[in-house]
This record gives structure tokens, sequence and C-alpha cells, in this order.
């Protein structure tokens, strides 16, 4: 009954994993450190794009927004629920609708693109060969690249874009032509990887696939590497509105707005709103979960390669026999690619633990206090809007969202790796030495010339293993404002 809400949460995770953090207001960057310059060369690694898959025949965009399309689906959803109150009309409406948005980025039975002529736009060379100003914005993944070119010159600053739809496997092998590039154009026998939300996921193929040799540090930005319960959850069916989590993140996406609408906010929870949305939402998935998984979402989007790789280890074989099972005749092809995607994804810690061990500089960024979709039953826990604080973090431990870790837990805990929040314990994670927490900053806040880039930039640039002792200035706990300037967390 749930397999429909299940891989309906996969294009959740798309989506949100897509969005990006809300642009702070650029400023100088003159006015901030920059780190000497080592001469290796800087890549990129962003998350999933959607902008950042063409049709190759045109240049077009995969997926085209048009409001005509919106205010059609609005109508017939319209008359499906309230006039004709046909809630199969209704239905096949969001289908017919999400099919034109997506259509074009579903995938065939064998894990390959149902419509061949959509491919990543790729950046092969140097950003010295792009024009950044008319490409580029100063958000996100985007201002990251500004400040590599900025830092390094553009001429040894890189970009990696790829096809989120591959496999781990496949787009190891397509960084690793570029790393090859980087090392060939500085004459460096080695490059610096800065990676962001599923961009974690495909640095660290890198690593398992071709080695640490070429590596010299890696910074892991609110990073996907250990995958997110939600693609976990979506692929097992174990799925629950949350009112808890609406709260959340509608809480934290009002935040700063003045007290009017944080009261709003706090009455809207007191009086039960989440509570009655959650189980109207919850009845509506039951009624129609089977229709929209049989038509849509088992054969278009849960044979993508690239979204199982963001499924957590302990989650992915019973993912795959929860959507596939019985069925295996006839995904012969994909099931293999699975089985080496599995493979990978078990991999991680031993993978980031041989890097650590062959020299490769690692430093992890977790954003947290900002919510999670709420539509898995994780989404109570600790998150920037798109990814679980515990995963991004290594497994540091968190209190639930607005709550303290308790006085019992306390009292057997290192404090110096607990939070002045109380909320993080940070000793738990496995590299508790090199892993901040920055508080009220969303998913992959690191925008050209605020505080925040120059944290993530000096991380990177650091000659030896960055540590918390190493860079007083940034204590292991801060907290950014809308502007994403930094200042250490107060109790």
């Amino acid at each position: 009954m749930k397999k429909l809400i299940s891989l309906l949460l996969t294009l959740i995770l798309v989506f949100t994993m897509a969005m990006p953090a809300f642009a702070a207001d650029r400023v100088n960057a003159d006015t901030y450190y920059k780190p000497d310059y080592d001469g290796y060369p800087i890549i990129v690694v962003r998350g999933i794009n959607f902008g950042g898959l063409i049709n190759e025949k045109d240049g077009s965009l995969a997926m085209q927004f048009k409001a005509e399309d919106i205010f059609s689906l609005l109508g017939n959803m319209l008359k499906g629920a309230v006039i004709d109150k046909n809630e199969d009309f209704f239905i096949d409406s969001v289908i017919d609708f999400v099919w034109g948005l997506m259509g074009n980025l579903a995938s065939d039975k064998d894990g390959t693109s149902l419509n061949k002529d959509i491919t990543a736009e790729y950046y092969t060379k140097s950003l010295a060969n792009y024009n950044l100003e008319e490409e580029f914005g100063y958000a996100t993944e985007h201002g990251m690249a500004h400040t590599a070119a900025e830092i390094a010159g553009d001429e040894h600053a890189y970009f990696f874009n790829y096809d989120w739809r591959l496999s781990p496997k496949e787009v190891a092998a397509q960084l690793s032509e570029l790393v090859e590039t980087a090392k060939k154009d500085s004459g460096k026998d080695k490059v610096k990887i800065v990676c962001a939300s599923m961009g974690g996921m495909v640095a660290t193929a890198y690593l398992y696939y071709y080695g640490n040799d070429s590596v010299d540090s890696c910074v892991y930005l609110c990073a996907a590497h250990n995958g997110t319960y939600v693609a976990g959850s979506a692929l097992n069916g174990n799925i629950e509105i949350m009112p808890e989590a609406m709260n959340n993140i509608f809480s934290a996406l009002t935040r700063g707005n003045g007290p009017i609408v944080d009261f709003l906010m706090k009455a809207l929870d007191k009086i039960g709103v989440y509570k009655l949305l959650a189980l109207l939402l919850n009845k509506f998935i039951d009624n129609n979960i089977d229709k929209v998984y049989d038509e849509f979402l088992r054969d278009g989007f849960a044979t993508s390669v690239g979204l199982w790789s963001l499924c957590p280890d302990e989650y992915f074989d019973s993912g795959v026999e929860f959507v596939f099972g019985g069925r295996e005749n006839e995904y012969p092809v994909l099931l293999e690619k699975l089985e080496e995607c599995g493979k990978f994804v078990k991999s991680t810690g031993e993978t980031l633990a041989k890097a650590e061990k062959d020299g490769v500089k690692l430093s992890f960024i977790t954003n947290y206090n900002m919510g999670l979709v709420p539509v898995y039953p994780e989404s109570v826990l600790q998150g920037d809007m798109v990814l679980e604080a515990e995963l991004t973090s290594n497994f540091a431990t968190f209190a639930k969202q607005g709550e303290a870790l308790s006085e019992d837990y306390l009292k057997n805990a290192d404090m110096a790796y607990v939070s002045p929040d109380k909320a993080i314990d940070a000793s738990t994670a496995l590299y508790k030495d090199c892993t901040w927490f920055i508080k009220d900053a969303n998913h992959v806040a690191c925008d050209y010339g605020t505080q925040y880039s120059d944290f993530v930039f000096s991380l990177l640039m650091s000659e030896k293993q960055p540590s918390l002792r190493q860079f007083s200035q940034y204590p292991q706990f801060m907290v950014a404002d809308k502007q994403l300037n930094l200042q250490p967390l107060a109790g």
C-alpha cells in the first residue's frame, strides 16, 4: 500500500537536494581572510542539479517549467476533487503534470535514460574556459566556484557537474577524468576537492574506485556521503507524515520575520493544524498509493541508480527487495548495477578511513536547526532542510530539533564536545576533531563573499590536517546569521 509514497519521496528527495540555499547578500570578499594558495587545483563537486541536465540536440533544459501547466493542473485538481469528487481524475491530473515536467529525467528498466538525448552539462576544462559571470550565480555551489577561481585563479579552478541518475561508478569515472585534466594543466600531482550535498557521495565514490593518491584534501559540506534517511525510508516503504516535522521546517523557514510571524507559527502547532493536515494527507496517500506507484514511479525513477546511492547502507538490501522483489526477471541489468552500487554504499566508512590513513586531509561541516521534509519518520531529527545532521556529521549524537540532550545523557558525555545549546554531542562523530557544526544555516549555505565561504575554503587550503585546535577563530559550534556571518554558539 505504501509503495506510491515511497517512490514519491524519492522525487521529493531530488527536489529538496536540488533546492538552492537562500542567497545571502553578496559582500566584499576583500574584507575577509584569504588563505595562501599552494598551487593545487581546486575542484568543486556540486550536488543534484536539475538545470545541469540538458537536451543534447538543442541545448534546452531537460526539465522545463511552464506557468500555464500549473494553471491547467490546478483547474483539473479543482474539477476532480471539488466539482466532480472524482479522486481518480485528480490523481491522473497530477501524474500527467509530473510526467510532463519530469518525464525527460526518467530512467529505463536497465538504468539508462529513457530520453537518450538528455545528458549533463559538463565542464570538462578549467573555469578559465567559461564565462562565470553569465553562467554562474553567487550562491551555494556556484558561489563556491567563484571563490575557487578567486583563490586559485580560474585556470586552476574546476566545476564538476554530472548526471545524478548515473551509478556512482560511472560518475566517479567522469570525475577521475577531470582530476587528471586538472593535474595535467597545473603540473601538480594532487587536487583539492570541496563537495556539497550529493557531491559528497560522488567524491567518496572517486576515492573508492580510484584511490587517494591524487587528492590532497577534501571538505565535505552538508554532504550525503552516508546517504540520507529520506531515501532509505522512501525505498523501504517506511512512510509517515510527521506533524512535528512540519512545525520544525515551517518555523525555520519563517524564523526572523518578527514576533507576529513567530506567534502564528506557534499557534498553528498549538491548535493542531499540523496534526489535522497530517491526518488528511495520510488518508489520501493510503487511498491512492498503488495507482501512482504502478503508473508512474517504479519504472520512471526507482530505476535511476544514482538515487540508490543515497540510500544508507542498512536500508539498501531491504529497499531493493521492497521495490523489485518478485519482479527480478524484469530488471536483470538494473539489478546488476544496483549490486555494484550496494557494494560502494556499504564501503563508505572504510573508504574514508583509508583516505585519512593515506594522508588525505578531511574536514566535515554540518548545518542544523532548520528542519527536514516532513514525510518520513526520521524527519523529526535535526537537519538542514534537506539532509539529516546525524549522517552529514558522521554520526554525532543529536537531540531532536528544539530540544536538548537529556541530563542523564550529559552526565556521561565528554562536555568538551557538547554544544553550548546542549543539542549535540560531537564525541560520537567518527572524525570528531575535524567536524564543525553551524546552527541556523540551511543546506549548502556557502555563498560567495561570506564568512561562511571563507571558513570552508580556509579548511580546504590548510597546509596540514584541519583540527579544532588549529582553527581557533572557528570553534566547533557556530551560528550563522542571514548574511552567513559566523559567531561562536552561545549557551
